[in-house]
C-alpha cells in the first residue's frame, strides 16, 4: 500500500480513539484534615464520529489497489499483443526475405534467357519481370510492417526490444 493511504488510515483510526483523563488532586481542610484525591477517567464512546472516515480511508486504499492491478493487467495485455504482432509479421516477412525474391529472380532471369533464345514470348517475359518487381515490393511492404510491430512492441516495454 501506498504511504500516504497508510499515514491516511493510521490518522483516521487515531481519530476515533479516546484519550484518557487523569485527575490528581491534594486537598487541606481546615483542622487538618488533608487528603489526595486521583482518577482516571476513559471516555466510552456509543457512537464513533469517525467510523466513516476510516471506512473511506480503507475503500480509498482498496480502490487504488485495485487500480494498480488493471493497470499492471493493461500493460502487460498491450506488450502481449505487440509481441504477438511481431510474431505475425516476421512469420509473414520470412519467406519473402529468404525464399521469394530468390524464386522470382530466377523466373525473371529464365524467361529473359528464354526470350534471348527465341522461346519465349514479350508478353511471358514482361510477365515475369512484373511478378518480380511485385514480390520485391512485398518485400518491402512487409519489412515496413514487421518494423511497425516492432516499434509497437518497444513501446509497450518502454526501451527497445528488437534488433
Amino acid at each position: 500500500m501506498a504511504g500516504r493511504a497508510m499515514t491516511d488510515l493510521r490518522l483516521a483510526a487515531a481519530k476515533g480513539l479516546s484519550d484518557p483523563t487523569v485527575r490528581l488532586g491534594v486537598g487541606c481542610k481546615p483542622l487538618c484534615n488533608r487528603s489526595i484525591a486521583f482518577s482516571v477517567s476513559f471516555p466510552f464512546r456509543i457512537l464513533d464520529h469517525n467510523q466513516g472516515g476510516r471506512r473511506d480511508t480503507q475503500l480509498d486504499i482498496d480502490r487504488k489497489a485495485r487500480l494498480r492491478k488493471a493497470g499492471r493487467a493493461h500493460i502487460l495485455g498491450d506488450v502481449d499483443c505487440a509481441y504477438a504482432g511481431v510474431d505475425r509479421a516476421a512469420a509473414r516477412f520470412r519467406p519473402y526475405r529468404d525464399e521469394y525474391p530468390q524464386q522470382a529472380s530466377r523466373a525473371r532471369d529464365t524467361i529473359a534467357f528464354s526470350l534471348r533464345q527465341g522461346a519465349a514470348s514479350l508478353p511471358g517475359s514482361l510477365e515475369a519481370r512484373a511478378d518480380y518487381r511485385r514480390v520485391q515490393v512485398n518485400h518491402l511492404n512487409l519489412m515496413a510492417s514487421y518494423l511497425k510491430a516492432a516499434n509497437q512492441l518497444d513501446l509497450a516495454v518502454a526501451g527497445e526490444v528488437t534488433p
